[in-house]
């Protein structure tokens, strides 16, 4: 009877332990998957970064004794000057951020539509500048995508379960998208905000889940 108890506790602490180990494992491998989908997220955020100074740079170009009656120009030329002079506090991909990209775009098309419909009043230099422009542009649209999609890969692992667990306890957290595309008309993202959440409000009281 003693000798069946021992080989009793012996079994339970071997899986226990077995257990144990095989979470620790897990944790560890999560831990390590999480960094480095972070780290591509990460990555793809600097490559768009970079895009979008180059972008700067050659509107500034663009826009240097442009006509001033072409809608935004000066709002435009406001928005350069300041994004130069805050570029080193740009960490994250927060709302203000977001917003303040949709206005610079918005600011932008009206020129691009000038030099591209009026090729006879540009020089060579601002031909140039204009196709260089419109190849960053689609550069940068590529970029958002691949950004969005690593975006996605990291918060469908951050969400399965027990990873979301494990996550939260190393301090990771869900990753923003950024959705929007340079060189098209894009719908404002406060208001796109606001239509989403009356979106979920009305899903969740569909369903019972809200008062």
């Amino acid at each position: 009877m003693r000798k069946a108890l021992i080989i009793s506790i012996t079994v339970f602490l071997i899986i226990t332990l077995l257990i144990v180990g095989l979470y620790f494992v897990y944790k560890n491998s999560t831990k390590n998957n999480l960094d480095n989908k972070l780290k591509t997220v990460n990555n793809n955020w600097t490559e768009l970064l970079k895009t979008q100074d180059k972008n700067n740079n050659l509107l500034r170009i663009l826009i240097t004794g442009s006509p001033q009656n072409i809608q935004y120009s000066d709002s435009l030329n406001i928005y350069l000057i300041e994004y130069n002079a805050n570029r080193k506090d740009i960490g994250e991909r927060n709302p203000d951020f977001v917003y303040k990209q949709y206005l610079a775009n918005k600011y932008m098309l009206p020129l691009i539509k000038f030099y591209s419909e009026n090729h006879q009043l540009a020089n060579v230099e601002k031909k140039n500048i204009l196709k260089n422009t419109l190849d960053n542009i689609e550069k940068t649209n590529k970029i958002i995508k691949k950004y969005n999609s690593s975006v996605r890969d990291y918060n469908l692992y951050y969400s399965s379960f027990p990873n979301f667990v494990i996550a939260k306890s190393y301090g990771f957290k869900r990753k923003d998208y950024f959705e929007m595309q340079f060189g098209v008309d894009n719908k404002d993202p406060k208001i796109a905000k606001k239509e989403r959440r009356e979106w979920q409000r009305k899903i969740e009281m569909e369903h019972g889940l809200s008062e």
